[in-house]
């Protein structure tokens, strides 16, 4: 009897002595590179082995909006048990506001911190950091939670951790104990900036030898407060002269198509490039294209819309023998939408393309089928 009982004493007292919890804790940021930030955990158990690396009190910088600059990316938990009692995992909840405008009862999201690895002896299964006994590890690397969506404004990202378990069997979670910093959270702070609005958006600019000079064209896609265009020439690269100006649209969310000639005779090598003057007196210039027409060919291509998603075509030529002559279509991904021959001389011959195109950028080239030479290459919009 009196054996019984002290074997049921026993055994209350390993109950009552029965418990769980956790060593060591972080939350994976990712900005430039991802990065293990410290809750909790000391010495050789921190998750960021430079125990200083902590993510209460960071500032992770600033960030533009909707750049994926800045993503909550994961999380684990180092865990420890005795053999009466149980651990089943963790969740990490966060909530981001304005910083100083913490509401009065936040909402949280939250993701789940699955099982990673059990102790091996000295080292975790994985590989990666000591352990001892029954600890284990839960984590998660893969989140990528992003916090650039918010709009423009300094932000809290205020985060807690829950980890689940029995502090009376090996079985069972019925038990959720926290990491939150002593019931106040981890807080760090970042910035989310408004995009650079850009004066124009330049989708295409070049130039190009036609029979009398040279045709300088560009293409934008957007403009804000732009004034006008100024198109300068150099011989060397070095010293530009302007050719021409021409007003801008101001304002414009749409594709808009500007082109000038320059009809003074070029047998070298010249430089074109595009300046933008702003309403308020900046500039910009873009990278200059370089042209040489000493042997240009002698045939000009113009393509024009005729009628509703169709390309029209005329190739005015002059050659001293017949020439036999190709018109290809094709799309930015390479392939051959449609194919024209024709025969020509000293003339003027109209191409047309007997298909509709639908909406989209094409590249119209112009080859010679005797040495199949592309003579001239076209980029042209098909509304």
């Amino acid at each position: 009897m009196k054996f019984t009982l002290l074997l049921f004493f026993l055994f209350i007292f390993k109950l009552s002595c029965a418990t769980f919890g956790e060593f060591a804790s972080a939350v994976v940021v990712t900005t430039t590179s991802s990065n293990n930030y410290n809750l909790t955990g000391s010495g050789a158990n921190c998750i960021n082995t430079n125990c200083s690396f902590v993510f209460n009190g960071a500032n992770f910088g600033s960030f533009v909006k909707n750049s994926g600059g800045l993503k909550l990316s994961g999380g684990e938990i180092k865990s420890w048990k005795d053999s009466w009692s149980n651990v089943c995992g963790g969740r990490i909840y966060y909530t981001v506001y304005l910083d100083g405008f913490r509401p009065s009862s936040p909402v949280f999201s939250d993701f789940v911190l699955p099982f990673k690895a059990n102790c091996g002896g000295s080292t975790f299964n994985d590989g990666i950091g000591p352990c001892g006994g029954n600890d284990q590890k839960w984590s998660v690397f893969s989140s990528g939670v992003d916090l650039t969506t918010y709009n423009a404004g300094n932000y809290a990202i205020e985060i807690y951790i829950e980890y689940y378990g029995n502090d009376a069997s090996a079985s069972g979670c019925g038990t959720t104990k926290y990491i939150s910093n002593s019931g106040g959270n981890y807080i760090a702070k970042f910035t989310i900036t408004n995009p650079v609005a850009l004066p124009i958006e330049l989708l295409d600019f070049k130039a190009s030898c036609n029979l009398n000079g040279a045709l300088i064209s560009w293409i934008t896609a957007s403009e804000i407060s732009s004034e006008s265009f100024v198109v300068e020439k150099s011989m060397d690269g070095k010293n530009w002269i302007d050719v021409k100006t021409i007003k801008a649209a101001i304002n414009s969310n749409q594709l808009l198509y500007y082109s000038i000639a320059d009809n003074q005779s070029m047998i070298e090598d010249t430089y074109y490039r595009l300046r933008q003057n702003d309403l308020n007196g900046n500039f910009e210039y873009f990278d200059p294209v370089f042209l040489n027409c000493s042997e240009r060919n002698e045939v000009e291509l113009y393509c024009f819309s005729g009628n509703e998603n169709q390309i029209d075509c005329i190739a005015a030529a002059k050659f001293n023998q017949q020439k036999f002559l190709k018109l290809q279509t094709f799309d930015l991904l390479g392939k051959m939408i449609a194919e024209n021959e024709v025969e020509v001389k000293n003339e003027s011959i109209s191409i047309s393309f007997d298909q509709t195109f639908t909406s989209g950028i094409y590249l119209i080239h112009l080859v010679d089928l005797q040495t199949n030479e592309t003579l001239q290459t076209l980029k042209y919009f098909v509304k």
